[in-house]
């Protein structure tokens, strides 16, 4: 961030009257009349950061003899709260499969022994209807002072065995069938997610070309580069696979789903500032798995496309480069599609064509003022003519303070 901020305000009383041409619904910024500069300038500072990044790491490996990199040990265990009250500290799981079965589940840590959680069950053989925990809509949990170090609160544990490689995956108490909600059920979950697929970093695996277009659309100011740093987060995903059962009222059913997990952690994640993000995590039939989205947060972006393909083939993640879904185009109204198409490319130039057609719709409220509402699109997926299963989630900052259910 020294690096970068330094050449900005460099530019900063040349640019700061250079406005974007148009703002579109009041939020999406378009390329204005010095985009171009601004996106050579930040993808030369973005390659740069990321060199002198590596050449630290090289120089301390070989010249340093008391040197150890960071390794993952850590990294995947719960981290430290900061001090911020919205610190945070996230783990998800969203996983589904070919024949429609489906679990996701998350735990968000907060202050106060707040926790951010849920869990959706969707297991055929028993019914064609979601199981959810109890509190939902809503996902306001409480740990207990013995769990305040965990992934776990009111039966939910996700717990980290080896980092990178294993998590298990637990819950154990009442479910309520999305259909009846007076309607329960004990529920005792036994899964564990595994994987030799490598984690994708957003910090230092993200294409510098999607920061950089995203950037070269923002009106530059002292605040807007202070926003970026104050709001950023440490954040990566992994695809893997979860194997394990279910005993609903003392019927055991086995649960087997393919599943992106990730982690995210930092000094503080505001609900408030996310204007709404679009994101679908799947598999296709020949072993692919693909994150793709578009992010709006307007402090720091009011637009910019994220994800990678895991090529299960040679072991590798490609970023993407650049996408052609366009938020204002899809959903604005709160209201998302069951059936669209997109595209967009990676860094070792394929270009993927994307059909999504929804099954079935699960949304959830996050936050003590419900201020940020996510749908969950369950959807078969169809990516250049191969078959895939997924979810796409949908989210909206909620100005309402009360649930508004999709049709």
């Amino acid at each position: 961030y020294e690096i970068a901020l330094a050449a900005f305000l460099i530019f900063y009383l040349y640019l700061k009257n250079q406005r974007p041409r148009s703002v579109i619904s009041g939020v999406y910024r378009q390329e204005g009349k010095y985009s171009t500069l601004k996106f050579i300038l930040i993808a030369i500072l973005l390659q740069v950061r990321k060199k002198s990044k590596v050449w630290s790491v090289i120089v301390k490996r070989y010249f340093d003899k008391d040197f150890e990199p960071p390794g993952l040990e850590d990294l995947d265990q719960p981290q430290p709260l900061s001090h911020h009250v919205n610190a945070i500290d996230a783990v998800y799981f969203n996983g589904s499969s070919a024949s429609q079965q489906v679990l996701m589940c998350g735990l968000a840590r907060r202050k106060k022994n707040l926790v951010n959680g849920f869990l959706y069950l969707r297991v055929p053989e028993f019914s064609d209807k979601f199981l959810l925990t109890p509190q939902l809509p809503d996902t306001n949990l409480y740990q207990s002072e013995s769990d305040a170090n965990q992934f776990r609160a009111e039966g939910i544990h996700l717990k980290p065995i080896v980092p990178m490689k294993t998590w298990k995956i637990s819950y154990k108490g009442k479910m309520q069938l999305d259909a009846t909600k007076s309607e329960t059920y004990d529920v005792e979950l036994n899964a564990t997610f595994t994987t030799n697929l490598p984690t994708f970093n957003y910090d230092t695996d993200m294409h510098y070309s999607s920061a950089a277009r995203a950037m070269s659309r923002e009106y530059w100011s002292r605040e807007y580069f202070e926003n970026l740093k104050t709001f950023h987060q440490t954040h990566y995903e992994q695809y893997g696979d979860i194997k394990g059962y279910a005993i609903i009222e003392d019927e055991k059913y086995e649960i087997s789903v393919n599943s992106v997990r990730d982690h995210s952690f930092g000094v503080q994640r505001d609900w408030k500032i996310f204007h709404r993000y679009v994101m679908h995590f799947f598999t296709l039939e020949n072993g692919m798995r693909i994150t793709v989205g578009v992010i709006s947060i307007p402090v720091n972006f009011s637009s910019i496309a994220v994800g990678f393909v895991t090529d299960p083939k040679d072991g590798k993640n490609y970023p993407i480069t650049d996408c052609n879904f366009k938020l204002y185009q899809h959903g604005e109204n709160g209201n998302p599609p069951k059936n669209y198409a997109f595209s967009f490319t990676t860094e070792n130039d394929k270009t993927y064509l994307v059909e999504v057609n929804a099954f079935a719709t699960q949304e959830f409220f996050i936050g003590l003022e419900r201020e940020s509402r996510v749908i969950e699109l369950l959807s078969q997926f169809t990516v250049n003519g191969i078959k895939g299963w997924g979810a796409a989630e949908w989210q909206y900052r909620n100005l309402t303070g009360s649930p508004h259910l999709v049709e």
